[in-house]
């Protein structure tokens, strides 16, 4: 039987993730339609893997301004671009 998870945890109101829910959905609301929006965060985890660039300085409810990236492609890859 799948496990059933409170709706906090989706929503993303419990203090082990809701930073990072909340994040991520402020990213995608703020991002272009067709791209893939990161934060500096998680930016500097995906760099090695790969290519991004820098869409700018967003103002982020709760957050402030906030640098943001756009993943281009996979390093490494035979795809050209995402």
């Amino acid at each position: 039987m799948k496990e059933q998870h409170p709706p906090e945890t989706l929503l993303g109101t419990r203090p082990d993730g809701g930073d990072a829910v909340n994040t991520a959905l402020r990213m995608e609301s703020h991002g272009e339609a067709g791209t893939i929006q990161v934060s500096e965060t998680t930016y500097q985890r995906l760099c090695d893997s790969f290519v991004l660039e820098l869409r700018g300085t967003i103002q982020v409810k709760g957050k402030g301004e906030m640098r943001t990236y756009r993943v281009i492609a996979e390093r490494n890859s035979s795809w050209s671009a995402l």
